[in-house]
């Protein structure tokens, strides 16, 4: 039996925003941990990108990112609970009596014994603490860690009928860290209000709390962060929605979100469209027959062009850094589809963080593929290297300046990003991290000498744009 954590949110109900994680800092430091308002910036990175989905995956990126060894693993423990679950272990002997005198520990076996139906004496005191740690660590962390807002405060304060003037798509949301509760609204008078906002939309939006789009608070879309509201298209986030609409004309694709499962389709349209600029020729022998008897015997060959579908795929994934794998598992599913629909010749090859003397053709990077092998590829290749270009300098520009010993090689790996540029002139960096972050990044060096693109629907489609007009240059 799970019980859910909304049933106890003591630092909740203590601190409504607190906001987030303000003063989270300095409970670990309380606890003897170094952490400052990187440590916030970057659990906030963690949850933008969809890798906290529950209060244990918070715990879990957590402390990979605040524990250094062994001995931080016991008070990283102690701080996280105390921070947010109201844990005190001042005065306890161990670390289950301290969450058995808590006030959340203790609201928890309340609701418990209601729904079970039995006594705390019909279970031992460790088994009650490792269903409650279970119950709460598996429990929605957008529920609970979120500022919360009225759904009925958002309706009144909202023109329904306003104009739709763009500029929806990208940057921070101001409702990133926020949750509006949309449950106690009549859902006929959400789906009323839907239809109005509808007549006035004209293009994507995303992070927002009117428009029908993503992410944000609006009550209609999908990816946000509204409960009791309408889902349209994508898949479901909170489990919340009241209704479900597949109608795409209420939803408007959104072409500049980075590549996602529910982008695949659209992208793969993209790829359709490489062209196959080698032009073979074959004799026409009819032709040349008809001509010839035409001449009375004179024959001169004809030939005629061959138009077979040939297209050489490449493609370099950047799976070794936390931040690429769930676009690693989409970009190669993107790839499976295509060579299954389009049946062209397909090598996927991975890498961590930039290409040296040698990449791999298993996703554990076990399987090393020497970079001098695929050099002798077929220079028609269309090549495909995705990853974020989010590195130290070094790694990128300087000699043996691989971040893993096993490749570390004289030649910077600029030179050999350069060599594949060269060999293969139909060679594309897809980046999912948006244009406008990238001259904070590596990117820049990169896109000197290759072309760089964002990953995404509108991206890709950019992408195949510039490998067909390289194509018509030769």
């Amino acid at each position: 039996m799970t019980i859910s954590w909304v049933q106890v949110p003591y630092w909740f109900q203590e601190n409504p925003f607190n906001p987030m994680f303000t003063s989270f800092p300095e409970t670990l430091r309380k606890y003897g941990l170094q952490a400052d308002v990187r440590t916030i910036g970057e659990l906030y990175h963690c949850m933008s990108r969809g890798l906290v989905s529950s209060l244990g995956d918070l715990f879990d990126t957590g402390k990979l990112l605040i524990v250094k060894g062994k001995r931080d693993i016991a008070p990283y423990t102690l701080a996280f609970f105390n921070y947010f679950l109201g844990v005190e272990t001042e005065g306890a002997r161990t670390l289950d009596e301290a969450i058995r005198q808590s006030v959340s520990f203790n609201t928890w076996l309340e609701a418990f014994r209601e729904q079970a139906e039995k006594s705390q004496w019909d279970f031992d005191e460790s088994e009650l603490v490792e269903r409650f740690l279970d119950d709460v660590l598996r429990s929605s962390s957008v529920e609970e860690i979120a500022r919360k807002l009225s759904g009925e405060d958002i309706f009144a304060n909202d023109d329904p009928n306003q104009e739709d003037l763009g500029g929806g798509v990208g940057g921070r949301s101001p409702f990133a860290d926020a949750l509006a509760d949309y449950r106690n609204l009549d859902i006929d008078e959400i789906l009323r209000r839907m239809e109005q906002v509808a007549k006035q939309q004209k293009g994507p939006h995303s992070g927002g709390s009117h428009w029908i789009g993503t992410d944000g608070i609006s009550p209609y879309g999908h990816s946000g962060r509204g409960l009791g509201g309408v889902r349209i298209g994508g898949a479901g986030r909170g489990k919340s929605a009241r209704k479900v609409l597949g109608d795409p004309e209420y939803y408007p694709v959104m072409l500049d979100k980075v590549l996602t499962d529910d982008t695949i389709d659209v992208a793969l349209a993209s790829l359709k469209k490489i062209a196959d600029s080698t032009v073979e020729f074959k004799l026409d022998i009819e032709k040349t027959i008809e001509e010839g008897v035409k001449r009375a015997g004179v024959f001169i060959p004809y030939l005629k062009p061959i138009t077979e579908d040939r297209v050489q795929v490449m493609l370099f994934i950047d799976n070794g850094g936390y931040s690429m794998r769930p676009y690693a598992k989409t970009v190669t599913s993107l790839f499976l589809k295509m060579r299954r629909r389009f049946t062209h010749d397909l090598k996927i090859f991975f890498f961590h963080n930039s290409i040296y003397d040698r990449v791999y053709r298993d996703e554990f990077r076990r399987d090393p593929a020497p970079l001098v092998r695929i050099m002798k590829e077929d220079a028609a290749h269309r090549v495909f290297i995705v990853g974020d270009a989010d590195m130290a300098p070094h790694e990128l520009l300087a000699r043996y300046g691989a971040i893993e010993p096993r490749e570390e090689c004289e030649l910077p790996s600029i030179e050999y990003l350069r060599k594949i540029a060269e060999r293969f002139p139909r060679t594309v960096w897809l980046n999912p991290i948006p244009p406008r972050s990238w001259p904070f990044t590596t990117a820049d060096y990169v896109m000197r000498v290759t072309k760089m693109f964002h990953l995404t629907p509108h991206g890709i489609a950019q992408s195949i744009e510039y490998m067909n007009r390289k194509a018509s240059e030769r």
